[in-house]
């Protein structure tokens, strides 16, 4: 990586280019689906990239260019450099654009002060001694747990492992030199049960950075268990009361919150939280939290891709607003530093500001380290979930990504279960969730202990006090018969 990075510098120096960044980045990975005990498909990948950005000043202003490339000779390399130049002569000038000197992204208003970054916490150096036969066992093993579980599971549909090892290098002109180095690992399995003529499915994933910490067997396990405990379900009539939102399906709507605590996108006009900052908006049970640093999380880095230190940023605390995430460009706008959440796709795209390992705080620690296994509704959550009399615990919902980020509102299809005290648990379909997101948040009145990382969001279980859930007499979803 080293000879590849001064290729690309001497490049930048034969067009004279004295203000530029570069980003490499090479990434390898390794996906094994198994189907009847054996591999179904082996799948590797290897790509090298680079992205390339320069800045022009002129009378104050600055603009800016990007380009990238996959090819290292110099003629490759001679017209990357070209078209990034093309591009910032082309551009608006910014007097707001450039990178953070030393990896420090602080504005001129406030003091300047050089990186310490901290620890990468998410690499597995043991992997590379771990052989393919060890990796496909893994997932063996997966898909043996789930249709072991019943003999109602009469396949699993989709059984893999899949890994990920990265190395980035990140230079500027301005002082950065800075690498680190990533392992991502994650087993997923969709679980198909059966009984008379009715087939149900569900599906689990998991992520960690280290091999030992795969767990098969609970995984599929639960992936087995809940498709068995889905079948039957039918629509029973409209229901409003408590609603239990286990950790995917609490997750789903934390995905749509989070685009909106940028600050791009409250500048932008485009996010729930414009004037709110200070402001009660949820219960005082949710914290909200952005953390880069998190361990074992699947974006946690040392720096992010501008260079900045990653850090840990409390969005909302207590369910008052407390503050937004930036990168170098809307730091410098607002005259705030980066919370260090810039973010690259890949190598070859331009880095966006976005979230890192975005959750919803836990009710009480949890070893922080991933993943947390699966676990029956309600298991690990407060006695005050475990224990209700009365609820309905949503094990899916279908087309989340139809609700509106700004105002919050939703309507989905759902299924789960009605639980009773005394009566079990029945399980439901073909119904309707609708309502509003911020008043959902507002309307959390306990979390679990059970925190699930499912990729780059995170949460726990969540009561909700009240919420409409519409069967049958509605038009929202098609009649079955029963009740």
């Amino acid at each position: 990586m080293d000879a590849l990075l001064q290729k690309i510098k001497n490049a930048a120096a034969r067009k004279q280019v004295k203000d530029f960044e570069i980003y490499l980045k090479r990434s390898r990975g390794l996906s094994i689906t198994v189907k009847e005990q054996k591999p179904d498909a082996v799948e590797n990948r290897d790509s090298l990239g680079f992205g390339l950005r320069v800045c022009l000043n002129g009378s104050g202003n600055r603009r800016l260019g990007f380009s990238y490339g996959r090819a290292f000779d110099d003629a490759s390399l001679d017209i990357v450099v070209d078209q990034a130049l093309a591009a910032a002569t082309a551009a608006t000038p910014d007097p707001l654009y450039g990178w953070p000197p030393g990896g420090w992204s602080a504005p001129a208003a406030l003091p300047q002060e050089k990186a310490s970054y901290p620890e990468g916490t998410n690499f597995d150096p043991a992997l590379s001694g771990i052989t393919r036969d060890d990796k496909t066992a893994v997932a063996c093993e997966l898909e043996k747990s789930a249709l072991g579980t019943d003999p109602r599971v009469k396949r699993a549909r989709y059984t893999s492992y899949e890994e990920e090892v990265d190395d980035t290098v990140l230079f500027n002109s301005s002082g950065l030199l800075a690498s680190h180095r990533r392992t991502h690992l994650s087993l997923s399995v969709l679980a198909v049960a059966e009984v008379g003529g009715q087939s149900e499915e569900y599906y689990e994933y998991a992520s960690t950075p280290f091999f030992r910490e795969l767990k098969p067997r609970p995984l599929g396990r639960s992936a087995a268990q809940m498709a068995v405990d889905l079948l039957g379900g039918k629509r029973i009539a409209n229901y409003r009361g408590p609603v239990i939102l286990p950790p995917g399906v609490a997750v789903s709507f934390l995905e749509v919150f989070a685009p909106g605590a940028t600050a791009e996108n409250v500048a932008k006009k485009n996010s729930c939280l414009i004037g709110k900052m200070g402001e009660k908006l949820y219960s005082p049970k949710i914290t909200i939290v952005d953390d880069g640093l998190y361990p074992g999380g699947e974006e946690s880095a040392p720096f992010d891709a501008e260079g900045t230190p990653r850090q840990k940023t409390v969005i909302v605390n207590r369910g008052v607003v407390s503050n937004l995430l930036y990168d170098c460009y809307w730091a410098r706008r607002d005259k705030k530093n980066s919370t260090g959440n810039s973010r690259r796709a890949s190598a070859v795209a331009r880095p966006k500001l976005e979230w890192s390992n975005f959750f919803i705080q836990p009710a009480e620690p949890v070893e922080p380290v991933q993943p947390v296994e699966p676990v029956q509704p309600a298991e690990k959550s407060p006695d005050r979930i475990a224990a209700i009399d009365r609820a309905i615990f949503i094990a899916e919902v279908i087309g989340i990504h139809t609700a509106d980020p700004i105002s919050g509102d939703f309507s989905v299809g759902m299924q789960g279960f009605l639980i009773e005290k005394g009566k079990g648990k029945k399980p439901v379909r073909s119904m309707a969730l609708a309502g509003n997101l911020h008043e959902m948040f507002a309307k959390v009145v306990e979390v679990g202990s059970d925190l699930r990382f499912y990729g780059r969001f995170g949460a726990p279980t969540l009561l909700i006090e009240e919420a409409s859930v519409s069967g049958e007499g509605s038009h929202r979803a098609p009649t079955e018969q029963g009740g």
